[in-house]
């Protein structure tokens, strides 16, 4: 028999420029992202590049944002404890990343507003069927049918409750940083037929791993074109966009409905009678004291006079109409 010297694998990083790409991992048949530079595909940096202390600083931020609220919104469908961690974020062309995932997937292309162009969500469709038999009671376990039939409706409807929550969610991930507002333009089943972009066109994947117990657990992907990332990098780094003053009109309405309905205790004192002491001294259930309502009524809000009016009736109820406003009350 003959002996083989194995040889020592190149080192994962070095100094050198010469130094080996590390080629397509041949275990998963994934792109590394070194291996994608290698391919000539470009890299893609979010904020500003003479700043930067990885790939994607903001968009790393964001991921590590929805991993705590993936585990937030799948744990209640799991009943167990969720360890949900990014698994990986790859650059490549739309074409190659359809050519790579399962034939029946669960897709929601939508809008981050007012970022144009759309994102998608990914989840493969046994992935769901897996959800929804462990959200019943079973134990998760895959039919032989799972890799190739349709959805049932409850399962879909399930998916669709599972991906509006993501959605939201990622919307929320967005919030520290642009103020958007997802929308759900569409949903497919079939991975050929997700028109997100042309299949030239390069697309950020960020895939997330959602594991528990022993259990190999599901993959869940959020898929963004890389045009609409440049354009949330635009915005990022200048700090305000063209919707920047309606948004925050939309914030300033908000905030004035808010406050406009905080409630406040009014009184309207109709009469103030005298009483002498030994009179207060001596009352008794039954007594009268007269009392004269005056003509002006004041109404205070805490000890402040805000303005007055005479009584009157409205549908058959004592009421107050006012007569006059006091100075700065006045619309």
């Amino acid at each position: 028999m003959t002996s083989k010297t194995r040889q020592k694998p190149p080192p994962a990083h070095s100094e050198s420029a010469d130094a080996p790409v590390p080629p397509v991992s041949p275990a998963s048949g994934k792109i590394t992202p070194l291996a994608e530079q290698a391919a000539g595909l470009p890299a893609f940096v979010m904020g500003d590049a003479t700043a930067q202390t990885s790939a994607l600083p903001v968009l790393d931020r964001i991921n590590q944002r929805l991993e705590r609220r993936l585990r937030l919104i799948l744990e209640p469908i799991i009943q167990k404890r969720l360890a949900v961690t990014l698994d990986q974020v790859v650059t490549r062309s739309y074409f190659d990343w359809q050519a790579d995932q399962h034939a029946q997937s669960y897709l929601t292309i939508f809008g981050l507003q007012p970022l144009e162009s759309s994102a998608m969500l990914a989840i493969n469709q046994p992935s769901i069927s897996r959800f929804v038999d462990i959200y019943f009671g079973g134990h998760g376990h895959q039919t032989a049918d799972a890799m190739t039939r349709e959805l049932t409706p409850v399962e879909d409807g399930f998916a669709r409750r599972i991906s509006q929550s993501i959605i939201d969610a990622l919307g929320g991930a967005w919030s520290e940083w642009i103020g958007v507002e997802p929308q759900i333009r569409s949903r497919e089943t079939q991975v050929a037929f997700a028109a997100l972009v042309p299949g030239d066109c390069h697309v950020i994947a960020c895939r997330f791993h959602i594991a528990w117990d022993t259990d190999a657990g599901e993959q869940i992907t959020i898929l963004y074109p890389e045009a609409m990332l440049r354009a949330a990098q635009t915005t990022i780094a200048h700090g305000e966009s063209g919707s920047h003053d309606q948004d925050s009109a939309v914030w300033k309405g908000t905030l004035s409905e808010a406050v406009g309905n905080i409630r406040f205790n009014a009184r309207a004192i109709l009469a103030r009678p005298e009483l002498p002491l030994h009179r207060l001294m001596q009352l008794k259930v039954g007594d009268f004291i007269p009392v004269t309502v005056g003509a002006h009524i004041p109404l205070s809000v805490a000890n402040h006079v805000i303005a007055t009016g005479t009584l009157g009736e409205q549908n058959g109820s004592a009421a107050l109409m006012i007569t006059q406003l006091e100075q700065g009350m006045s619309s």
